[in-house]
């Protein structure tokens, strides 16, 4: 075939090749874009996709800490923007009663912006709001069955101004315990992680940055379906809002736990603490330890303020005395015994606050061991004039009264001066 009958041929297939290249770059272009949209979709309305890629690689944690959701039925249900304002990875929260152990692993704050309203009375009929979601493990390491009704709270100024848990609001079906036989009963081997929401209106969560918040693990276990001879106590962390926060906590005095503390009654200024006393006396086989002490002046909290009355506008001080018990004897012994503190050789005798004070059970039976945080309260004015301090503890009572011969125990103490 001749050139000149080749090249309309040539021609028309070079037209075709270009036009098949700009097809193609023009299909490119729009497949970028639509995947761009869905990008940016998928990172602000959904996380099932990072949920997934975190469950291949088994680290539950490491998407957590790059901002994914850990609970993405917050968005499903709420039908608002939600942004992750915090997530604490390690907390460190645990409450070991005997063996049946409460974890939590992790928790989330969200904030929720434009909700659907008929999820606005969750939250007082705002529209926008906090969740807290905490990924919690529950275990039963006894050999019976233990009662538990699983409650936890976001502690804010008091005892009494709280957020309760919540074990249906926000929380997926497959987050939740399901029981085999009774409500609040685990079986021996029990072993679940779950999810407990905590749920609050912007005044409330920006209430938590003007007070010392707590995070609470509740007691209250037992081995019986009426809750009698529950054992286990409530334990108390500090519940981080945020990086600077956790560095703020991280460099506070690491106060004693006594009500003044758990219950954000009132704000400490350390003065002085002795923390390896460590000085053990017995009486027969029960064994009384100081284990330390701490002074600090206290300023009672708005709601708190009517308990110290007494004292007038006089600033205060509060010793608070670690102590540790252990009950070898072959009788049960009551958690509460009054104590005196004796400054300047009977100058004065100050009697323990027990309003104010924290203990892990209210009796030791035989065999048991206890603690105890024991305050007492005076003036400043008198912490610069007392010398010496001597505590005199007893005498114990036991179940049909006074034991152990009704025996005082006397120690003298540091005076923090």
């Amino acid at each position: 075939m001749k050139l000149k009958q080749l090249l309309p041929m040539l021609l028309i297939v070079l037209v075709l090749t270009l036009m098949a290249a700009c097809n193609s770059d023009n299909e490119s272009k729009e497949q970028h874009e639509k995947n761009s949209e869905e990008t940016v979709k998928t990172e602000t309305t959904s996380v099932a996709e990072k949920e997934e890629n975190t469950e291949e690689t088994g680290d539950s944690h490491a998407t957590l800490r790059n901002g994914a959701m850990l609970n993405p039925t917050i968005i499903e249900e709420s039908g608002g923007t939600v942004e992750v304002v915090y997530t604490n990875t390690k907390p460190g929260y645990v409450n070991d009663m005997n063996g049946f152990v409460v974890m939590v692993n992790s928790y989330q704050i969200v904030k929720i912006t434009n909700m659907k309203q008929d999820v606005e009375n969750r939250f007082k009929g705002a529209s926008d709001g906090y969740v807290v979601t905490a990924d919690i493990s529950i275990e039963n390491g006894q050999n019976e069955d233990v009662y538990y009704n699983h409650i936890m709270r976001l502690q804010m100024e008091d005892s009494n101004d709280y957020i309760p848990s919540n074990n249906y609001e926000f929380v997926p079906d497959d987050k939740r315990i399901s029981w085999k036989e009774e409500i609040s009963k685990f079986e021996p081997g029990f072993n679940q992680d779950i999810f407990l929401t905590f749920l609050m209106s912007d005044e409330e969560f920006q209430s938590l940055h003007t007070v010392e918040p707590k995070f609470i693990i509740g007691a209250m276990a037992s081995n019986h379906d009426d809750f009698s001879d529950s054992f286990g106590s409530e334990t108390v962390f500090d519940f981080i809002l945020s990086d600077e926060h956790a560095k703020q906590v991280a460099l506070a005095p690491k106060f004693y736990h006594d009500k003044l503390t758990t219950e954000n009654i009132a704000t400490k200024e350390m003065m002085y603490e002795d923390l390896e006393i460590n000085e053990t006396k017995q009486l027969n086989t029960f064994g009384f330890t100081i284990e330390g002490v701490q002074y600090t002046t206290i300023t009672p909290n708005e709601s708190s303020k009517e308990r110290f009355s007494k004292f007038g506008d006089e600033e205060l001080v509060a010793m608070t005395l670690k102590i540790k018990m252990d009950n070898q004897s072959d009788q049960m012994v009551w958690n509460d015994t009054s104590a005196f503190l004796i400054p300047n050789e009977n100058e004065a005798r100050i009697l323990n606050h027990g309003i104010v004070e924290n203990s892990d059970i209210s009796q030791m039976q035989p065999g048991e061991r206890a603690e105890r945080y024991m305050v007492f309260l005076f003036e400043k004015k008198y912490f610069d004039i007392y010398e010496t301090f001597q505590l005199e503890v007893g005498p114990f009572m036991g179940e049909d009264g006074y034991i152990f011969n009704e025996e005082i125990m006397t120690f003298e103490l540091p005076s923090g001066r």
